[in-house]
């Protein structure tokens, strides 16, 4: 077709209005083939630079058990076959990647392997997706090797048994089975098997921070961190005293691996700026059953109901927890009084220590400060905009999604 266009003078994209595969006896292929079929035909579609629209045939499959009702990547009951959830993860990886080169090994006849490379243009990201032949049973490994310091390339060549991906030492790279799922062991020297289910290989820069200043505001950026974690920054002023701290936050890493914090420091002090990212936490931070964390907080003296907050008022928070086995040795209470812009007027720190029994508490009192009535967006506001609250680790991995109230 592409052909055909051309020879017509036609500048034209093409649009596939109806692709798909049947799991059922009458065509021979599982729901297991189904999803690999459609994922390497999305994949090639992907390659050819006039193919704009691939459209799926069908979402949800039909009453029996023919080739036409079996089309649907969900069943009649509405569950998801193995089809659904590998097109939604190539769907996620692939949206915004752009075909840069494939190596398709032979003829379709004596085919051992394919790979095609794209680049994610937004990330800058090196994306691989690696399949074998079946109709050869063909047998292939892939490699990893950091040998490419010196020109940084990325490349991945042929030594028999096994294909080899030379990448730079500073690469995070990632493997990824067809839904999704990470290929844990996939790092330098090891080999991993290949198959005719499509492998996804991400190769990223590790972790990069920048860190800019204007006008005194500080703002920390990082990238290629883990989607879905969370990362801390906490900052020092290191030649006062006792090192006060400066800004404290944490936030969750969003779904590009990016994350950032903007704060105001003092002209010619010297700051000490410490971020984490990366811890991984399935579910909820305190997802441990053994785990008890409590936090209380007091008036002036009198428990906290939601009340105004007043310049002047004393706010004791009280932590108290039990699992020193999940928490580990070490964890830092810590609190922020913050102003307009998110300006640190505060900050308080208790080490908590345990008990023989595994328990643990401790408290921070904070004084409301007195505000200017300025502009709670202005850094140079005094009003008291949030309080804050964080439980860390030594490592600065946090315990618990932090605490907030508004006065």
């Amino acid at each position: 077709m592409s052909t055909a266009l051309s020879d017509a003078g036609l500048d034209k994209p093409i649009w596939v209005s109806e692709y798909g595969t049947s799991a059922s006896e009458e065509t021979g292929y599982n729901e297991y083939e189904q999803g690999v079929n459609l994922v390497r035909t999305a994949l090639m579609a992907q390659t050819h630079p006039r193919m704009e629209k691939l459209i799926l045939y069908t979402f949800l499959c039909g009453y029996g058990d023919g080739r036409e009702e079996n089309f649907g990547m969900v069943r009649l009951d509405h569950t998801a076959k193995s089809s659904f959830t590998a097109l939604a993860f190539y769907n996620k990886l692939f949206a915004e990647a752009d075909f840069v080169s494939k190596e398709a090994a032979g003829t379709y006849a004596t085919r051992q392997y394919t790979y095609y490379r794209f680049k994610n243009t937004r990330t800058q990201d090196d994306i691989f997706a690696l399949w074998t032949s079946k109709i050869n049973n063909a047998s292939k490994n892939i490699r990893l090797a950091e040998d490419n310091a010196n020109t940084g390339e990325i490349a991945i060549t042929d030594e028999g048994d096994s294909l080899v991906l030379h990448i730079n030492p500073n690469e995070k790279v990632t493997m990824y089975d067809i839904d999704g799922n990470e290929i844990g062991g996939f790092a330098a020297g090891n080999v991993c098997a290949l198959c005719e289910e499509p492998a996804y290989i991400v190769c990223s820069k590790k972790n990069a921070l920048e860190i800019t200043s204007d006008n005194n505001i500080i703002t920390v950026k990082g990238k290629n961190a883990k989607p879905g974690t969370f990362a801390t920054v906490l900052v020092q002023n290191e030649v006062k005293p006792q090192k006060p701290i400066e800004y404290a936050n944490q936030t969750k890493v969003d779904k590009y691996g990016e994350f950032e914090f903007s704060f105001k420091v003092d002209a010619d002090e010297y700051y000490g700026i410490y971020v984490y990212n990366g811890k991984d936490k399935d579910g909820t931070y305190n997802a441990y059953a053994a785990d008890e964390i409590k936090i209380s907080y007091y008036v002036n003296n009198k428990p906290y109901s939601g009340e105004k907050l007043n310049p002047g008022d004393k706010l004791r928070s009280v932590i108290e927890i039990k699992g020193k086995e999940s928490l580990g040795e070490e964890l830092h209470f810590m609190s922020a009084v913050k102003g307009g812009g998110g300006k640190l007027m505060s900050a308080y720190k208790s080490v908590l220590q345990w008990n023989d029994t595994g328990e643990t508490s401790g408290e921070i009192e904070i004084t409301i400060p007195q505000g200017s009535g300025t502009d709670s967006n202005d850094y140079n506001s005094d009003d008291t905009e949030k309080i804050q609250w964080f439980l860390w680790n030594k490592n600065m991995i946090p315990v618990i999604e932090d605490a907030e109230l508004v006065p």
